[in-house]
């Protein structure tokens, strides 16, 4: 009787030993494949990411008089729109000329038989013709010490001599092409304010990892803001923010705001009234001659030249542009490979693809945009490709027009 109560009394403490170490073993398996996913899934996001620091051996020289220390961004040979005169007399106009060259000193007087007191060395600064001796003009009374002269007589070139070319003008690097370059684009039209949603697909190796996208583009003429953010299941793994104005050359940010997954967010100002772009993740400061992007407003840039030049699209054109991030300024070069169709959700479109690749580093890394003309050229795809290979894919599945 007694044995019997003690089998029917630990009966279930059995139980629920045995759901106690299935709950267990199912919790520990939950946790492996979390923890491997979030592995893949942090691992394709970094594909995103530049913040991996190269080791640079800079080698410091004495900058020429009238130049600026600070890095310079390569301009194109021909700008990308028509550029707006500024008066010379306004600040921003004053920020991107030359310093003035300083005056010349008098030239020091001649010694003479009559003078010869006078200095026989020439100023500092002059050029070295005005330190070579003047025998030509020696007269024959003067003293056996070399004659020095402010500058060479004029010289008269004989027949068998050509006449010597004059120097050329120096320019700083990085001046603005002439004003008569003609600029590759004639207008810029940009897409009316809307709300597109993507779906993303991330590929890395064998791993695929699926999320949502989102961007707000809004714009009325005169200011502009995109919101963007990138969503793997519960976690926002990128969002952006870049506001501005609207221009007779298009999109001109002002502030470009940067926020990944565990990091903190940074901020990449371009100054207008001081002409300059630093960044609150970098000391480096780079000029503003109209025209540079970031990595939230490059896309409708893009979009707003296609709009306004739809016959300038030729497979195999190319142009350059400066994109900023949140640590530098660079050159990038613009390819287009040619219209090809394109499926989406709600069935398919022939739209532009264009490459976007830094002209500088590692040309794999790069950006791929698809511009649809039968839907007001927004980018309908988005592709961001990484050093190794990894892509993360971003393709429009629902357009609403505000």
């Amino acid at each position: 009787m007694s044995a019997r109560v003690h089998r029917i009394l630990s009966r279930p403490s059995s139980h629920k030993t045995r759901f106690v170490l299935v709950v267990l073993l199912l919790s520990v398996l939950a946790h492996w494949f979390v923890i491997d996913w979030a592995r893949d899934s942090l691992a394709l996001v970094a594909l995103l990411d530049d913040s991996d620091e190269d080791s640079v051996i800079t080698i410091s020289l004495q900058p020429a008089p009238g130049t600026s220390s600070e890095p310079a961004a390569p301009a194109s040979a021909r700008p990308l729109l028509p550029r707006v005169a500024e008066p010379a007399d306004t600040p921003a106009a004053k920020s991107t000329l030359a310093e003035p060259t300083p005056a010349a000193e008098p030239p020091a007087p001649t010694p003479t038989a009559s003078n010869p007191d006078a200095p026989a060395e020439v100023a500092a600064g002059a050029s070295p013709a005005a330190a070579a001796p003047a025998t030509e003009t020696a007269a024959p009374s003067a003293p056996a010490t070399p004659v020095m002269t402010p500058a060479d007589p004029p010289k008269v070139a004989s027949p068998a001599e050509p006449v010597p070319a004059p120097p050329q003008a120096h320019i700083p690097p990085g001046t603005p092409p002439a004003p008569e370059a003609a600029p590759l684009f004639d207008r810029i039209s940009l897409p009316p304010s809307a709300e597109l949603s993507y779906d993303a697909l991330a590929i890395k190796g064998n791993s695929k990892v699926e999320g949502r996208g989102v961007v707000s583009w809004q714009q009325d003429g005169r200011q502009y803001s995109i919101n963007g953010e990138a969503n793997v299941l519960f976690l926002s793994v990128l969002s952006y923010r870049s506001t501005g104005s609207v221009g007779a050359m298009g999109i001109a940010p002002e502030l470009y705001v940067e926020k990944r997954l565990g990091k903190s967010a940074t901020n990449t100002h371009f100054h207008r009234e001081r002409q300059t772009i630093s960044f609150s993740a970098s000391t480096h400061q780079y000029p503003v001659r109209g025209g540079e992007q970031d990595r939230g407003s490059v896309f409708w840039q893009l979009a707003g030249l296609a709009r306004g030049n739809p016959d300038k699209l030729v497979a195999g054109f190319t142009f350059e542009m400066i994109i900023a991030g949140h640590r530098t300024a660079d050159p990038w070069q613009v390819q287009v490979v040619g219209r090809e169709p394109l499926p989406l959700t709600g069935g398919s479109t022939d739209a532009w693809h264009l490459i976007v690749r830094p002209l500088e580093g590692n040309p794999d890394y790069q950006l791929e945009v698809w511009l649809a003309p039968d839907t007001e050229w927004y980018p309908v795809k988005i592709m961001y490709v990484d050093r190794k290979g990894a892509t993360l894919g971003l393709t429009l599945s629902k357009l609403a027009k505000k």
